[in-house]
């Protein structure tokens, strides 16, 4: 939409960006809220290099109508260039819990969650939802215990490749070297997943 929304490389002129700004005019477009580094490319451009703010979420008056608290949340660089951008339709301040059936392999685990049924107890004493909410912390809980490990090498690089891919002018050999450890750190995680998935 103007230079602001790039850094390095040369300047252009107001008339590059103005069929972009008067499209969303036309059509009363509005960028939703977001969170995270905006700058969504970057990449090497001669002796340049370059990020900019190109992926990005847009709604118009009937959108966000439908959806009033809808945003977009830019996330971290991986094997890409671009930085993925998630759109979500509501504001969930708790986050998003996913069951992951390879708990079922695990005889810990349905321990756990019958604990945290509490079976013994009558439905008129305890309310379904809350049944379910104890087992998501439960699993929440057991799966930080088990995995904080492998999670942590992986949360590890991850943070190291986004601080050097902000950079002004990122080392590219570091580049390189970061997207390797973070590859090996999938497989390795992978593996462990393969090796007790079918073992309980």
């Amino acid at each position: 939409m103007h230079n602001g929304e790039k850094i390095g490389g040369p300047r252009r002129g107001q008339h590059f960006f103005k069929p972009f700004v008067e499209m969303l005019e036309v059509y009363d477009m509005l960028e939703l809220s977001g969170s995270g580094n905006r700058f969504t490319w970057g990449g090497r451009r001669g002796d340049h290099w370059i990020q900019s703010r190109l992926d990005r979420a847009f709604g118009n008056k009937d959108w966000f109508e439908i959806f009033p608290t809808s945003n977009q949340d830019f996330l971290e660089m991986r094997g890409s260039d671009h930085r993925p951008v998630l759109v979500k339709l509501v504001d969930s301040q708790e986050g998003y819990f996913h069951f992951d059936k390879r708990f079922l392999h695990k005889a810990d685990i349905r321990r756990a969650i019958t604990r945290a049924w509490k079976p013994g107890v009558s439905n008129g004493g305890l309310l379904v939802a809350q049944r379910i909410r104890d087992c998501r912390k439960v699993l929440s809980s057991w799966n930080k215990t088990n995995y904080v490990n492998s999670k942590d090498k992986i949360h590890q690089c991850e943070v190291a490749l986004e601080r050097v891919q902000s950079e002004r002018w990122p080392n590219l050999q570091q580049v390189h070297i970061l997207k390797r450890e973070l590859a090996k750190a999938y497989r390795a995680e992978e593996t462990y997943w393969r090796q007790h998935s079918k073992h309980g």
